[in-house]
């Protein structure tokens, strides 16, 4: 296990790289770059709060607050997304790197390294930004 660290550590800067290209790769695939990766969680939390506030007039036991189990649900969809984007491309990293497989050498457990960490940048990027206006709702 400490070999396996050893040479991902040795390796680092090709991880710092490829989760940079990682990022670069997919804003480049959207006309709104990385606004899109804001917005589309925001839109999705507005419709559950509207849906769920307004309409069903769901609320949580003992708080006053009309938003705060669309909030509440809202915590639990952002851990599930960063959890089924680890999941899904966890499944996935070595036929999708294939390529890179083939024609450089590197420590394996580079990949797995490169895929959960550019997860999780991208759920901490997202719960920053969702952050402030979950603190204004209450």
């Amino acid at each position: 296990m400490f070999d396996m660290l050893l040479r991902a550590w040795r390796y680092r800067h090709f991880i710092f790289s490829s989760i940079k290209n990682d990022f670069l790769s997919c804003f480049a695939r959207s006309r709104l770059g990385g606004l899109w990766m804001v917005i589309h969680p925001l839109a999705q939390v507005a419709i559950f709060a509207f849906i769920l506030s307004a309409v069903l007039s769901s609320r949580l036991p003992e708080i006053d607050n009309r938003y705060a189990y669309a909030l509440y649900l809202t915590a639990g969809m952002l851990a599930w997304s960063l959890f089924t984007e680890l999941v899904s491309r966890s499944l996935t990293v070595f036929v999708d790197n294939g390529n890179l497989l083939k024609k450089m050498m590197f420590p394996r457990i580079c990949l797995p390294l490169i895929v959960s960490r550019s997860a999780v940048i991208f759920a901490l990027f997202l719960f920053r930004k969702a952050a402030p206006e979950v603190a204004d709702t209450l």
